[in-house]
């Protein structure tokens, strides 16, 4: 092996064993229009970002929307938990990092991290995906992807996929939403993030205008399509946590559970 084949084999198990390692990192200012009337970042708007760098992350390993779609699969965000440690308020410069942690079968962990340019902790997130056939819109068992950036840091754990609402816990406000072209993406489906906003929207405005998030779960239990009628109940769990549950109002199918806690 000549000199420079031996130059570029090393260079490329260096480059393999970084990608290994990897956290995909990019900076954000916060704008005016991500933030509240306390001028503090809209805990749903963290979702939009981490949306974001996610894809990025997968757009770089070779396995985004586009390369996906090639087999007729997608991403789908399963279950979400975010602790919002200290709210980013309007303008400020804030770095955000994603990494892979692995995969179970047809499950992959993601974690986010959102600090301070000086290195202080945010708001820290785990989230559970799985790729789906979208054309037949059913779960997909792919074989393992992305292992050339897995990453065994974690923020925190969470690896439960449902979440629980006492069915003793008292409804304080139902509300309906008609799935709108506003809230569908290139999935031809709601958003995920359209499910939160539809959720903070039925939440009693004092509440939200007095107090801050301190901990989301949210699960994606189902697609809301364009002009679904969604149901939207929100519960009372105690003084400090909320439950939200979504359905479709035309057939009671479950869509979407959330517990917020202040």
């Amino acid at each position: 092996m000549s000199e420079n084949s031996q130059f570029l084999t090393l260079n490329s198990q260096l480059f393999s064993l970084f990608l290994r390692i990897m956290k995909y990192t990019k900076t954000f200012k916060i704008g005016f229009h991500q933030t509240d009337l306390n001028f503090r970042l809209k805990p749903y708007e963290f979702f939009y970002m981490a949306q974001d760098i996610g894809s990025e992350h997968c757009d770089s390993q070779n396995c985004g929307q586009a390369q996906l779609l090639k087999h007729n699969l997608g991403w789908m965000l399963v279950k979400q938990t975010v602790e919002f440690l200290k709210m980013p308020e309007n303008l400020q410069e804030v770095v955000i990092k994603t990494w892979h942690k692995g995969q179970s079968g047809p499950v992959f962990y993601r974690d986010f991290l959102l600090e301070s340019t000086s290195g202080e902790m945010l708001i820290r997130s785990a989230s559970i995906w799985v790729t789906v056939d979208v054309v037949k819109r059913t779960l997909a068992r792919p074989d393992a992807i992305m292992t050339d950036c897995l990453e065994n840091d974690s923020v925190m754990e969470d690896r439960s996929l449902k979440i629980q609402i006492p069915a003793e816990a008292p409804v304080i406000n139902e509300v309906h939403h008609t799935v709108e072209y506003s809230d569908v993406d290139c999935n031809r489906h709601a958003n995920n993030t359209s499910y939160l906003i539809w959720a903070f929207n039925a939440m009693p405005f004092e509440i939200l205008a007095n107090n801050a998030v301190k901990r989301m779960e949210v699960s994606f239990v189902n697609e809301a399509r364009p002009q679904t009628d969604v149901k939207i109940v929100v519960c009372q769990i105690s003084d400090t946590e909320y439950g939200i549950k979504m359905t479709d109002n035309s057939n009671g199918k479950s869509l979407f559970v959330a517990k917020i806690s202040f």
